[in-house]
């Protein structure tokens, strides 16, 4: 029973997250300066085609390893001036982000 209630309450969180997204087109996630920042970072340190990163995209569909995602954290980490908790629920690029945006509004 938990196991169904969790993964329905995963799919009505995507649902919002893109019904979000969709209703407010000035803000899409591809044109958000996290986003880019994010991008370029693993374009740039990885080699990583500017193309295949989406939000959606999730980190092991990119390739990358546990050293890969770490190498990055500390990239964001140094030039933003925050601190990446190693135990955030981080899965594709638009979790990161979020999360990122988060913790510099903290700031």
């Amino acid at each position: 029973f938990l196991i169904s209630f969790f993964k329905k309450l995963l799919k009505y969180k995507r649902y919002l997250k893109e019904k979000m997204r969709v209703n407010n087109p000035s803000k899409k996630l591809e044109e958000n300066k996290m986003f880019k920042k994010i991008q370029d970072l693993l374009v740039e340190e990885l080699d990583l085609e500017r193309d295949t990163i989406k939000p959606e995209t999730g980190f092991e569909e990119l390739g990358l390893d546990s050293l890969d995602i770490f190498q990055l954290i500390n990239d964001l980490e140094d030039e933003l001036d925050i601190k990446i908790e190693t135990d955030a629920d981080l899965k594709t690029i638009s979790d990161l982000v979020t999360y990122v945006e988060k913790k510099v509004a903290e700031k």
